[in-house]
């Protein structure tokens, strides 16, 4: 987690449930509480309004004066996973930094041979809540990690996480980008029953890349972190970002 820079005095923020608190450090102050609600479930978290309104557009639309709930710094997230929001959390609070040990960590209790699956979910899901909360480089940290870390070049992507992606975020980068990795996998498997349960779009971008005269590296070599910026959503008016190590 992060901590506060040299002199400032620690305040902290709880994640209450069950009569638990987790804490978090940071330098900021004013706190505002968000209910996350998915079918039944509901849980209270307790987060510093300035850290996640400089993150987050719909935060900081949330916490204007023209919301309902603006004065009683309430704010709801329906339909969201609580887990997948505290990760996203975590993240933040870590200041942007080391998205994949933080899935890892996430993940640890996960069988070996489940892991990378779960992974993959993980990183989805964190994306379509990122994409939510209009938060640009959490967005683009997720293609990031994917790209760098869980990249499925030797492993694949199972039919479950296409499915996710396709109802998710179709049409999205994050869908771009998991088309693009794994169609050198889908080339070497030669597996026609494996195809005919992905998602037709899917099937249809990945025989555009057999057609005459395409580039073979677009067609056959895996995605490399160097090319992350081409599914890097940005500002208007916002420099694309350079090659990334």
């Amino acid at each position: 987690m992060a901590t506060p820079s040299s002199g400032t005095k620690k305040r902290k923020a709880d994640d209450s449930s069950n009569g638990k608190t987790k804490k978090f450090r940071t330098e900021f102050s004013a706190t505002i509480t968000v209910i996350v609600r998915s079918g039944d479930l509901e849980r209270t978290l307790t987060v510093h309004e300035d850290l996640i309104c400089s993150r987050s557009d719909f935060f900081k639309a949330a916490c204007s004066a023209t919301w309902a709930n603006a004065a009683e710094k309430v704010v709801k997230l329906p339909h969201s996973n609580s887990r997948i929001f505290r990760l996203y959390l975590e993240w933040i609070y870590a200041k942007g930094n080391d998205l994949a040990g933080l899935v890892r960590s996430a993940v640890k209790e996960i069988e070996d041979r489940a892991v990378r699956d779960f992974i993959y979910q993980v990183l989805c899901w964190l994306w379509v809540l990122a994409d939510y909360l209009g938060d640009r480089g959490c967005k683009n940290e997720v293609i990031d990690t994917l790209i760098r870390d869980y990249n499925c070049n030797s492993v694949g992507v199972s039919t479950r996480i296409m499915a996710v992606v396709e109802r998710e975020a179709q049409g999205s980068d994050l869908e771009r980008v998991m088309i693009d990795m794994a169609f050198p996998v889908i080339m070497r498997r030669d597996s026609t029953e494996f195809v005919d349960k992905c998602p037709p779009a899917w099937v249809a971008q990945w025989f555009k890349k057999l057609l005459p005269g395409k580039n073979a590296v677009d067609r056959q070599e895996a995605v490399n972190i160097s090319e992350a910026c081409k599914y890097h959503e940005h500002a208007e008016g916002e420099d694309r970002c350079s090659e990334t190590a």
